[in-house]
C-alpha cells in the first residue's frame, strides 16, 4: 500500500529517502469510470450557448487490441487450488496453483508456494514463481518485485530490467525511470543507462519531456524544478512547484501553491491557476476540479470550463485509450463541443 501511495501522490521534498514522482495529479481514483457512468451521472441540462471551437491536436494513436481468447477463460477452484476452464466449461489448465489472475495478452500471473510467476496458455511457466509481486503494464511490460527490489519483464518472459531497483516506473517513449541509492535516472529496454542517476525524482516521458527535480549537491548550486528532455537537461524550469503532470496535446497541468493551471512547452501558463485538481488533455478537454473533494468538470485548451462540475469521478485514470476517446467523444457530443 505504501508503494502505491508513493506512486500516486509522490513524497514531499522534506521526506527522507528517494523521492517518488507523482503518477497523477492530486485527486482520488474512482473504482471505475466508463462512458455510461459519466454521461448518466449528469442530470444537468447545461449546454454551451454557442458552439465552442477546440483546436484539433494530434493525439496519441490508439493501440491495437491485444485481446486473446484466453481472456474468456474462467478461473475455478478445486480442493483449494486454482485452474482454468474455457468458454465451454472444459478444463484447459488443471487446478494446481495457490492463486491465479485472469489471462492478459496471452499470459496469466499465478502463485505457488515458492512465490508468484507467469504462465502461458499451456500452463507452463515462462516466468518462474519466485516473485513477491507481478503486475501487467498497459504497454505490455510486466513489473516484478523480489526482496523489495523491482524490475521489468518483456511479454515473452525475458527480463528487460533486472530486479535491482528501489522503485521503477513504466516504459514511456522507450525509457523508464528507475531509483537506486537515493537517486533516479532512466534506462532503456536493453538496460542501458540513457540518463544518469542524478535526479531526486522524475516522471514518465510524454511528448519528449518528463517532469523532474534535482536538488543542489554543492554550495553555490541551486535546486532545479521543471521538465527535462531525453538528454537529461532541463528545458523548462520553475523556482518550485507542487505537482507536474504529463504533456498531452502540447499542454501539461502544473500546480504551484496548491493551484493548477496549464503550461505550454515554453513553460508559460496559458490560463490562470484556479483549479484544485487537473488532468491531461484528450481531444482538447481536460478534467478539472475547483475545490477539494468537489465534483469534476472539463476545461478546454484555454483553461475555460466548458462542461460544468457534476461528475464524481474523473476520466484521467482510464488507461485504455479507445475507452477514453469514446468517453470524451460522448461528452463533446452531449455538450455540442466541436
Amino acid at each position: 500500500m505504501l508503494e502505491f501511495l508513493k506512486k500516486l501522490f509522490g513524497l514531499k521534498k522534506e521526506d527522507s529517502g528517494v523521492y517518488i514522482p507523482p503518477a497523477y495529479t492530486a485527486h482520488e481514483k474512482s473504482k471505475s469510470t466508463s462512458i455510461d457512468d459519466v454521461l448518466q451521472e449528469s442530470k444537468s441540462t447545461f449546454v454551451a450557448e454557442e458552439s465552442i471551437n477546440i483546436t484539433s491536436q494530434k493525439t496519441e494513436p490508439i493501440k491495437k487490441s491485444t485481446y486473446t481468447i484466453e481472456e474468456e477463460w474462467e478461473i475455478f477452484e478445486e480442493k483449494n487450488l486454482y485452474g482454468f476452464k474455457d468458454e465451454n466449461g472444459d478444463i484447459v489448465i488443471p487446478p494446481k496453483f495457490k492463486d491465479a489472475d485472469g489471462f492478459e495478452n496471452g499470459y496469466a500471473a499465478v502463485e505457488m508456494k515458492t512465490g508468484k510467476g507467469m504462465i502461458n496458455n499451456k500452463g507452463n511457466f515462462i516466468l518462474e514463481p519466485i516473485y513477491e509481486y507481478i503486475m501487467f503494464e498497459e504497454n505490455g511490460f510486466i513489473q516484478i518485485e523480489k526482496d523489495s527490489l523491482y524490475g521489468l519483464v518483456k511479454p515473452n518472459g525475458t527480463i528487460a530490467v533486472p530486479v535491482q531497483y528501489n522503485d521503477i516506473g513504466k516504459f514511456s517513449e522507450g525509457l523508464v525511470w528507475v531509483a537506486k541509492d537515493g537517486f533516479m535516472g532512466y534506462v532503456d529496454e536493453h538496460h542501458n543507462t540513457v540518463i544518469d542517476f542524478k535526479f531526486d525524482w522524475c516522471g514518465n516521458f510524454s511528448e519528449g519531456l518528463a517532469s523532474a527535480t534535482q536538488y543542489a549537491q554543492e554550495e553555490g548550486q541551486k535546486d532545479k524544478f521543471g521538465y527535462i528532455d531525453k538528454t537529461g537537461e532541463f528545458v523548462i524550469e520553475f523556482e518550485d512547484y507542487d505537482e507536474a503532470g504529463e504533456f498531452k496535446e502540447g499542454l501539461a497541468p502544473l500546480s504551484i501553491d496548491d493551484k493548477f493551471g496549464f503550461i505550454n512547452k515554453q513553460g508559460k501558463f496559458i490560463c490562470e491557476r484556479i483549479y484544485h485538481g487537473a488532468g491531461s488533455f484528450v481531444q482538447g478537454l481536460s478534467c478539472v476540479q475547483l475545490e477539494k473533494d468537489g465534483k469534476w468538470g472539463y476545461a478546454d485548451k484555454t483553461g475555460k470550463l466548458v462542461i460544468p462540475y457534476q461528475f464524481e469521478s474523473t476520466s484521467d485514470y482510464i488507461d485504455d485509450q479507445e475507452e477514453l476517446n469514446e468517453l470524451i467523444s460522448g461528452l463533446k457530443k452531449k455538450y455540442k463541443l466541436k
